[in-house]
């Protein structure tokens, strides 16, 4: 949301977890990647006032892609969140 403190404080840094760090996946079936829980931390996001906040999943999913680009340009989760600054993607159990 626009009105986020990760938002009108401006992103600086983002740490992934270490399980995100090991997601592997492959095939078209997308199989082999991990699989998250709604209290799942993804990534801790740091602003530049210096107040840290934790990125949940939210959701029951597996995870099929975590955007590296917010990693070396966190100013991508204020400038462009919906498209270049998306967080993550999951796939979740029918």
């Amino acid at each position: 949301a626009s009105t986020h403190p990760i938002v009108s404080e401006k992103a600086a840094k983002v740490e992934t977890s270490k399980i995100v760090k090991e997601n592997h996946i492959s095939g078209k079936r997308k199989k082999g990647g991990t699989w998250f829980n709604v209290k799942s931390i993804l990534c801790t996001v740091t602003t530049q006032s210096g107040n840290s906040y934790q990125v949940r999943c939210g959701v029951n999913a597996q995870l099929i892609e975590f955007n590296e680009n917010i990693i070396t340009n966190p100013g991508l989760l204020n400038c462009d969140p919906e498209a270049e600054g998306f967080v993550a993607i999951f796939q979740v159990k029918d």
